[in-house]
């Protein structure tokens, strides 16, 4: 697959909606979608280039996770639409619930964070958690500088921080 072509798929999601471009892709669509999960882990990874080692863990998620939304907010009505039939197809959901957790640990990756061993799954997994919970914020932000988005991950982020400086408090000093 070229580099153009999450991006092509991306604008025939938006345009033909997701079942129309399932339809259109058959079960190719599918594999499609993980092609597009890795763009946007790419593209944010490109914009947030090297993380600060003097910021905050949980400063260095805020700055990667914003980056991914800027990413999503540039093939925003393709990922709502994805988002959107996520809810009536079970091999879609199960498509997310598989590749999140894969793309949370690029994301802790991207921020310095550990992400090796159990710890690094249990981060993961966590924060596939909160990113699901932010994404439900983001769909309903309709300003073009997600100032609700950005709230809301700043207080899931804060309800994360005591537990993370607690059992991973070497992530405040260590980037790997």
């Amino acid at each position: 697959m070229t580099e153009t072509a999450p991006a092509t798929d991306l604008a025939d999601i938006a345009r033909l909606g997701w079942h129309g471009f399932k339809t259109a892709h058959g079960p190719g669509a599918y594999k499609r979608l993980n092609a597009i999960g890795d763009f946007f882990d790419h593209n944010a990874a490109e914009e947030v280039g090297a993380v600060s080692r003097t910021d905050s863990a949980k400063d260095r998620l805020f700055e990667v996770f914003m980056a991914r939304f800027d990413q999503l907010q540039s093939h925003r009505p393709a990922v709502i639409s994805i988002s959107n039939a996520a809810e009536r197809d079970p091999q879609l959901m199960a498509l997310f619930l598989c590749a999140l957790p894969k793309s949370m640990q690029h994301m802790l990756d991207c921020a310095g964070l550990r992400v090796t061993g159990l710890e690094g799954q249990l981060k993961s997994r966590v924060l596939t958690l909160l990113w699901l919970r932010v994404v439900r914020y983001w769909i309903k932000d309709d300003s073009l500088d997600m100032e609700r988005t950005m709230a809301k991950l700043d207080e899931e982020l804060s309800k994360l921080e005591p537990f993370g400086r607690r059992f991973f408090s070497h992530d405040e000093d260590v980037i790997s």
